[in-house]
């Protein structure tokens, strides 16, 4: 165990002086659903480990996903999956009938418990070792067994 941990922070540090530099940003929609901020760390150069918190009307959600770039170069395909946790706010009123509590409770499922959605990703990724990052993705997910096409805009900053 002694030898473990001094040989996996080295393995952890030198995936990080090799990777791009880390990353953060907002997301709009993607996997966030919809309004998020993101941390976006490098395991390897090509390999991108992302987490988040985000808020859409009446649920958070927590994404979290791996994603991998396909070339070396600021601007790249970025391929990866993970998933995103929703939960909801407890439905403190009565079916009014209105618009928003039909969007509510068909789009958003307001009153169900939190529930793990599947994500992939797929998108334009510029990510230079400074200044901005900008995202485009689409991110198709599964919501009880059925597909719901998603697409995201991120934008922010390495550092």
């Amino acid at each position: 165990m002694r030898i473990t941990l001094p040989l996996l922070a080295l393995v952890v540090s030198s995936a990080q002086a090799q990777a791009r530099p880390a990353a953060l940003y907002f997301q709009f929609a993607g996997e966030g659903l919809g309004l998020s901020a993101n941390l976006d760390v490098g395991l390897t150069q090509s390999l991108r480990l992302r987490g988040g918190a985000g808020w859409l009307w009446t649920m958070g959600t927590v994404p979290l996903s791996l994603s991998y770039l396909v070339s070396r170069k600021n601007s790249t395909l970025e391929v990866g999956g993970g998933g995103t946790l929703m939960y909801f706010l407890p439905d403190d009123h009565q079916n009014d009938g209105s618009i928003n509590d039909y969007i509510e409770r068909t789009f958003l499922l307001t009153g169900r418990s939190p529930m793990v959605v599947p994500v992939a990703v797929l998108g334009w990724r510029y990510h230079p070792p400074e200044g901005a990052l900008i995202r485009l993705t689409l991110t198709p997910l599964m919501i009880k067994g059925k597909p719901h096409i998603y697409g995201g805009a991120s934008l922010g900053f390495t550092f």
